[in-house]
C-alpha cells in the first residue's frame, strides 16, 4: 500500500478504491477505427461530471462561453487530498494501431431557425465531428438513453454518474433529446460504442473515460506516478500529472505576458499553440484569453482557432471592441453583438455616460459600470428622466458622492440623509 500522494488533486469527494478488470467484451470486426488519445490538456475526473443534464446542455450549446473557457484552466490549479490509493496492478498491454474516423453529420435539413444567431453556428455544426472531447458529452446521453444496458462497460463505481432519465422522459427532457440526438446519426453511436468496448491497457477504464480524462489508453499509469488510471479516476485524482504541471507551465507565461504593456499577442499564440497537439479545445482556451489583448485584425483568421469551434467568432469580437476602446469609436462598438462592455470601457477612460447613452437597451448595464470613475453628478442629472429608471439614478447619486466624499452631492438622491451615512461608511 502507498502512503497518498501530496500533488493529487481530486476532482469530487472520493470513493472507496477497488480493484477491478474490465467486463469482457467482443469488439465488433467491422466497428471504426478510433484514436487513441494522448498528450492533451488534463480535464478533472469523468465522476459527477453527467450527474445533471444541466451541465451537458451547456457542453452543447455553450462552448464559445469564457467562463467555460477560462473554467478550464483553472481546473488545472485544483488542490486537495483524497483517500489512500491501492498500488498498480501488472497487466498485460495488447498491441495494436488505432486511427480516428471523423464524419459530419448530415445537416441540410436543418431549418435556419436552428441556427444559434449569437455565435453565427447551427447545433449541428457544433456536434458535426462527434469525435471532438467537448461533444462525447451530449453523444453519451444520446447514447445511453437509446441503450441503456450498455453502462456495463463503465466501472461500478462511476455507474451512477452516467445513468441518465431514469424512468419515462418528462416533456422537458424529450424536448431537449430531440433538439440534441437529432444531430447524432448512426454512425456516431457506432463509434461511440467501440470507445466504450475498447480498453487497450486492460486497466478497466474503457476508450470513452480515457479521453475524457486525458489518459493514455495504452499505459495502465499514464502519469507514471505509482497509481493506476482507474484507481486514480475513482478516486476522483487527475490520471495525467505530467501533463498538468507542463501545460500549467505554460499558462503562467502566457498571463505574465497578458500583463505586460508591449503585449505581443502572436507570441502568445505560439505558446498557446503548442499547449496541445490533437485537442483544438485546449488551444482555443488559451487563444480567447489572448484575444482579449489583441488589436491586429487578421490576428483571428492566423491564430489557429479550431475549425469547430465558436471561439473564433469572439476572437473577431474582442479585437474590435479593443480597437474601439484604442480609438474611443463608439460608432465601432455599436457593430459588436454586445456592445455595453465597449461603451463602458470608453466611459471610463472618459469619465462619462455619453457612450452608454448610444444603446439605451443596454444603458443600465453599461451605466453601472462607469458610476464609479464619474467626477461630478452631472451625468446622473443629465440622464435622470431619459435613461434611468427606478433607483438607478440613486445609485448613480450615490456612488459619486460616496466617491468624491461630498455630502452636499446627495442633495440630488432621494434620501440624502442615507446617502450621507452612506459616504460615512
Amino acid at each position: 500500500m502507498f502512503e497518498e500522494i501530496e500533488n493529487k488533486q481530486p476532482q469530487s469527494q472520493p470513493q472507496q478504491p477497488v480493484q477491478q478488470q474490465p467486463p469482457p467484451v467482443d469488439v465488433p470486426v467491422n466497428n471504426p477505427p478510433i484514436n487513441q488519445v494522448a498528450n492533451n490538456i488534463p480535464a478533472p475526473s469523468s465522476t459527477g461530471i453527467f450527474a445533471n443534464k444541466g451541465i451537458i446542455l451547456a457542453v452543447v450549446i455553450g462552448i464559445a462561453l469564457i467562463g467555460v473557457v477560462l473554467a478550464g484552466y483553472f481546473l488545472l490549479k485544483g488542490s486537495g487530498s483524497g483517500t489512500e490509493i491501492t498500488e498498480v496492478q501488472t497487466v498485460s498491454v495488447s498491441e495494436g494501431v488505432v486511427r480516428n474516423q471523423i464524419s459530419d453529420v448530415d445537416d441540410s435539413d436543418i431549418p435556419e431557425s436552428a441556427h444559434n444567431d449569437d455565435e453565427g453556428m447551427t447545433v449541428a455544426e457544433l456536434l458535426g465531428d462527434y469525435t471532438r472531447r467537448e461533444n462525447l458529452p451530449s453523444l453519451t446521453m444520446c447514447y445511453l438513453v437509446k441503450n441503456p444496458e450498455d453502462i456495463k462497460y463503465f466501472p461500478t463505481e462511476l455507474q451512477e454518474d452516467y445513468t441518465f432519465f431514469e424512468g419515462d422522459l418528462s416533456e422537458e427532457d424529450q424536448v431537449y433529446m430531440d433538439g440534441t440526438c437529432q444531430f447524432f446519426k448512426e454512425d456516431a453511436y457506432t463509434y461511440y460504442l467501440t470507445l466504450l468496448q475498447t480498453d487497450e491497457d486492460e486497466d478497466g477504464l474503457n476508450l470513452f473515460l480515457e479521453k475524457m480524462n486525458r489518459a493514455e489508453d495504452t499505459k495502465v499509469d499514464t502519469d507514471d506516478d505509482g497509481y493506476s488510471d482507474l484507481v486514480e479516476v475513482i478516486n476522483g485524482y487527475n490520471p495525467n500529472d505530467t501533463l498538468t504541471n507542463a501545460i500549467k507551465a505554460k499558462w503562467e507565461i502566457v498571463e505574465q505576458m497578458l500583463e505586460e504593456e508591449d503585449f505581443d499577442e502572436y507570441a502568445a499564440a505560439e505558446i498557446c499553440r503548442s499547449m496541445v497537439e490533437d485537442d483544438g479545445m485546449g488551444i482555443d482556451v488559451c487563444l480567447d484569453a489572448v484575444s482579449n489583448r489583441a488589436f491586429d485584425s487578421d490576428f483571428c483568421e492566423t491564430a489557429g482557432f479550431s475549425a469547430m469551434t465558436t471561439l473564433k467568432f469572439r476572437c473577431q469580437e474582442n479585437v474590435t471592441k479593443n480597437q474601439a476602446v484604442r480609438d474611443n469609436d463608439t460608432a465601432k462598438c455599436l457593430t459588436l453583438n454586445q456592445p455595453d462592455y465597449c461603451l463602458a470601457k470608453i466611459g471610463k477612460n472618459n469619465k462619462t455616460l455619453e457612450p452608454c447613452s448610444l444603446d439605451p437597451d443596454t444603458f443600465i448595464f453599461c451605466a453601472i459600470s462607469v458610476y464609479d470613475y464619474l467626477d461630478n453628478t452631472d451625468d446622473c442629472l443629465k440622464y435622470k428622466s431619459t435613461m434611468f429608471t427606478g433607483d438607478y439614478f440613486d445609485g448613480c447619486i450615490a456612488s459619486v458622492a460616496s466617491n468624491l466624499g461630498d455630502p452636499l452631492l446627495c442633495n440630488d438622491h432621494s434620501d440624502p440623509d442615507w446617502c450621507i451615512a452612506n459616504i460615512a461608511k
